[in-house]
């Protein structure tokens, strides 16, 4: 798909050999769709399961298409990016997203009236289901029996490793973990934040 001018909304990227999608949302689309491209032609995409299709199948078997334009407000695009990961399954055996939620941040932003009831709309439309998600995703990420199998089996074909480079793997393992906590942290900051400062100003704002 060729896009000419800036969009923002929610993207999907699919697979036209097997129908698997990768759900995204971006304040800038096209630039997003050159990204993806950038790190699946250079074999280092965050999702695996996206770069090992695009590996077998081919750059040629992938589509890209907008879902749905609105406004580029990181907590309305939240709630749409959840919406259509839900409605097209797009986490899972179905899809190629590897989050079950779409994490977003607004720490330090201040919205006009019309963002506001966006972000009140987007968080309406937003499932109990997704809700749920996000929950569980900031407790902690849930592996399937597929995922466990094939990482026993590469862990039992890797090579030996040298005691220099254990120990580089287990500070990077450490300053991994301590990110994901700090990241978890500051999301969880975001959504009470977000819940907080919808119930004080969004009667007020709608009231004026």
């Amino acid at each position: 798909m060729s896009i000419e001018s800036k969009i923002s909304g929610i993207y999907k990227i699919v697979n036209t050999v097997n129908g698997k999608k990768y759900v995204g949302s971006a304040v800038d689309i096209k630039r997003r769709w050159q990204a993806h491209k950038l790190r699946l032609r250079k074999n280092n995409h965050h999702s695996p399961k996206l770069q090992n299709a695009w590996n077998k199948h081919g750059e040629s078997s992938f589509t890209f298409s907008v879902i749905e334009e609105c406004e580029p407000i990181k907590e309305v695009l939240l709630g749409r990016e959840q919406h259509w990961i839900d409605k097209l399954q797009a986490c899972g055996h179905n899809g190629y997203n590897i989050g079950k939620f779409a994490g977003s941040s607004m720490l330090g932003r201040k919205h006009s009236k019309e963002a506001i009831e966006k972000i009140s709309v987007a968080s309406k439309n937003m499932s109990q289901e997704s809700r749920k998600k996000q929950s569980e995703s900031i407790k902690g990420r849930i592996i399937s029996e597929e995922s466990r199998a094939r990482m026993s089996e590469a862990q039992r074909n890797r090579p030996p490793v040298s005691e220099e480079a254990r120990t580089k793997m287990s500070e990077s393992a450490k300053a991994r973990a301590k990110r994901e906590s700090e990241n978890r942290k500051i999301y969880r900051q975001a959504m009470y934040k977000q819940e907080d400062y919808i119930k004080r100003i969004l009667p007020i704002v709608l009231a004026n």
